[in-house]
């Protein structure tokens, strides 16, 4: 029996393992539902392509390469993928599934962040987005969207569609001429010029995404995709504190830094962004118990340094229950699309 995507509601198996359940959400390209493994026992989200792109081999290999780099990215900050494969023409990939919602729904219902908030969540992207660089992987698509917010607090990235392998000179491009992949509201300047973009393009994006969860919208906008375009490569971007005076000087600065023109005046990775997050977060410590709204304890013992990664890549200081990351009422067992 084939795969429907116009039938969310038909139960399907794919790989002899992996029993399609209910849509939990939809792109472009493919469909994302609930699954159930059968040989492991747990639930899982399952991507599977469109039937209107299984037979063009552009889009297979697009989805293909998905597959393999996400596979091979191990990281709190990063949805994990399991395993991917081809049953009968149907291509799919499946991960790991998150119980809660995606920051765009969030931001819906909360507008603007409180500053706390804002750089725990932009905290956990930057290191998810750091353990890319380091394996030469730049998303290239990072919005809201793509961010993921369990019930448990958790933050993680998924979606890497559109990746592309800056250290590989003769990376093969899989988009046609002339054609620009992404959300144009978090492109990079070289990014909507079409350039081969690095690292910097993925801080640039994340520096729009702290922008809007603190001012309640991107720097730029405009009627079509080509005035956002033109502003991103002409336009300076207004600081964030003239829309929201909670903003520290030292927060509008590092916004700022990632939204730089030229990559090179950027922090140079997730990793580096991250970094400076976390000292940010220290000079918080300084100032009160918790940076975490609701006063939950953190540790603030004289011999423990702050700063210092443990081992999963968090830093002590932000290393806490992110609970109060999501509201009460999202806390309701909602099943993220991944």
């Amino acid at each position: 029996m084939g795969y429907r995507d116009d039938d969310p509601g038909e139960i399907e198996i794919l790989g002899d393992r992996y029993q399609l359940q209910s849509r939990i959400g939809s792109g472009g390209m493919a469909t994302i539902h609930r699954a159930r493994d059968l040989q492991k026992d747990r639930n899982v989200a399952v991507k599977v392509l469109r039937e209107i792109f299984s037979t063009d081999p552009k889009f297979v290999a697009r989805f293909r390469r998905e597959a393999r780099i996400a596979s091979a990215l191990k990281h709190p900050n990063i949805v994990q993928v399991y395993d991917y494969g081809q049953t009968d023409g149907n291509y799919y990939i499946v991960m790991e599934l998150i119980e809660g919602t995606d920051l765009r729904s969030y931001l819906s219902s909360h507008t603007v962040l409180d500053v706390d908030r804002a750089i725990i969540i932009a905290h956990d992207i930057a290191l998810g987005l750091g353990a890319a660089h380091r394996r030469g992987i730049v998303h290239r698509d990072v919005k809201p969207q793509n961010v993921l917010i369990g019930i448990d607090g958790s933050i993680k990235l998924t979606d890497f569609g559109i990746v592309s392998l800056y250290k590989d000179a003769n990376a093969e491009r899989l988009t046609t001429s002339g054609m620009t992949l992404g959300t144009v509201q978090y492109f990079a300047p070289e990014q909507a010029q079409g350039e081969i973009v690095t690292p910097a393009a993925d801080v640039y994006a994340l520096g729009i995404v702290m922008y809007e969860m603190l001012t309640g919208h991107p720097p730029f906008d405009g009627n079509s995709p080509v005035v956002v375009a033109i502003q991103h490569i002409k336009d300076k971007p207004e600081p964030p504190g003239q829309f929201n005076p909670d903003i520290p000087a030292s927060l509008e600065e590092i916004i700022l830094r990632c939204l730089e023109k030229k990559p090179g005046a950027r922090f140079p990775d997730g990793s580096q962004l991250a970094h400076a997050l976390e000292k940010l977060g220290d000079a918080k410590m300084g100032e009160s118990a918790s940076i975490i709204p609701g006063n939950m304890p953190i540790s603030t013992s004289s011999t423990q340094n702050p700063s210092r990664l443990s081992k999963n890549g968090q830093s002590d200081t932000l290393m806490i229950q992110r609970r109060d990351v999501v509201s009460s009422t999202f806390k309701r067992g909602a099943s993220s699309p991944t």
